[in-house]
């Protein structure tokens, strides 16, 4: 009877943690979003600090997907961010502040 108390107490605490990792990566879809937003409020050559924001996002979130969480589906936005941010090269750099200039989404 020990074991199924402990199973039960496992279950919630699981529960728990899940809604709060929901929670935070709400926040962080949320941070993302408002992030390549003001690209278009900038010129290239002042959208460095951004982009270099969103690639550490993008590395943190990388990790834990990989690492940590590889059994939990993130959304398709976190998921298409992961994809294309993972590239911080200046040649990349360049074409997500254009597309996102034209966009909000993702590009397809």
């Amino acid at each position: 009877m020990i074991m199924m108390k402990e199973l039960a107490e496992r279950a919630s605490e699981f529960y728990y943690t899940k809604q709060q990792i929901d929670m935070l990566l709400r926040a962080c879809q949320a941070k993302i979003t408002e992030l390549i937003h003001s690209l278009k409020q900038v010129n290239i050559n002042e959208s460095n600090h951004i982009f270099e924001e969103l690639f550490e996002i993008q590395i943190i979130l990388s990790e834990i997907k990989n690492k940590y969480l590889f059994e939990f589906n993130f959304n398709d936005f976190l998921n298409d961010f992961i994809y294309f941010f993972d590239r911080q090269d200046e040649y990349n750099v360049h074409y997500l502040y254009a597309h996102f200039q034209q966009s909000d989404e993702f590009p397809s």
